[in-house]
């Protein structure tokens, strides 16, 4: 009998985490209402749920059973504060936010609102229905690594270190994790390749770079793991609002070699980064009738901050005009 799965994977961006998290409240009071259940939770719909960076902490709130829209009210009230009110006194030196701060709030937010009512959870302990996934970049292996809740190495992580591994861990806001212990494999090049154990970690956010949308390793794990092969996968892709660009030929042709230098300098990421992977997804469903990928983003004047709490609106606007479109209403109307 066909197996219907629904995937959760939520970009990061910092406060601006606000518009994916109303979207998904809006989603769980859909889901309620048309499954007559009221205390119908997100997790308990969802076979995977991934995210990273800010991505990752809506993930992880979603799979310890936080009602969607305390989730939604965690960013407009908690995260205003804390981006208003944990700065460093010497952020030019030091990173801009004490991480503690953060970390407090959410051991708070996973003592009072979550099922289990536990700030030690680990991933072990987490729903067996749901696939939790979170990417950390590592300084040490110079790439994203993949921390799963059903993999044997990670069930003993305590979902507060794997949240500040992918979350909160950004370079200039809130510095490195280290993290000594952590085991991980380096694969060279050769033919075949030769592995080596490695031991310590070095993370730094897992939105580093190229990597703040996480949809091409969701659709990785979706195919890795034959779900199309068996049923329809339903993939919810939650964006945090980008501003896309181009330039006209005449004058891209007009780039100079230290144009080019420059930009390469001051770019962290290509801006193909983001949109790539939503096209490369939507290639795979034209050709997979049993993969069905909803992207729910919108598009802005100009690139916020993470930390941008003076455009609050901007965010809850953006999330105005998800819940408005056609694509929403699709979405719905399939799960």
């Amino acid at each position: 009998m066909p197996t219907n799965r629904i995937v959760l994977q939520i970009d990061g961006g910092g406060i601006r985490g606000l518009a994916p998290a109303i979207v998904l409240a809006q989603i769980e009071q859909e889901l309620r209402a048309k499954r007559n259940n009221p205390t119908l939770k997100l997790y308990q719909t969802l076979d995977l749920c991934c995210g990273t960076s800010t991505g990752a902490i809506m993930a992880a709130m979603v799979c310890v059973g936080i009602d969607a829209d305390r989730i939604k009210n965690f960013y407009l009230t908690d995260g205003v504060k804390l981006f208003t009110e944990a700065k460093t006194p010497v952020y030019e030196i030091v990173p801009k936010y004490d991480r503690d701060k953060f970390i407090q709030k959410f051991r708070d937010i996973l003592k009072d609102f979550s099922e289990k009512r536990n700030p030690e959870i680990t991933l072990d302990e987490l729903p067996k229905n749901v696939l939790f996934m979170a990417t950390a970049y590592n300084l040490c292996s110079y790439r994203t690594h993949f921390i799963k809740s059903t993999d044997v190495e990670d069930l003993n992580r305590a979902l507060q270190d794997v949240v500040t591994w992918s979350g909160l861990s950004a370079a200039y806001y809130f510095g490195k994790v280290l993290a000594p212990n952590y085991q991980w494999t380096f694969t060279n090049c050769e033919t075949p390749p030769q592995q080596t154990e490695k031991t310590g970690a070095v993370f730094q956010d897992g939105g580093q770079g190229t990597e703040n949308c996480t949809l091409g390793y969701t659709l990785t794990e979706v195919l890795a793991r034959r779900w199309d092969q068996d049923g329809e996968v339903i993939i919810i892709s939650l964006g945090t609002g980008n501003k896309t660009e181009s330039q006209a030929y005449d004058d891209a042709k007009k780039t100079s070699e230290l144009g080019q230098t420059v930009r390469y300098l001051t770019d962290e990421a290509r801006p193909e980064a983001m949109p790539e992977q939503v096209l490369a997804a939507e290639y795979v469903q034209e050709s997979n009738r049993h993969v069905h990928i909803y992207r729910l983003d919108f598009e802005t004047d100009k690139d916020y901050a993470l930390d941008d709490v003076e455009h609050i609106a901007v965010y809850q606007d953006g999330a105005r005009r998800i819940l408005q479109s056609t694509t929403f209403r699709e979405l719905i109307k399939a799960l």
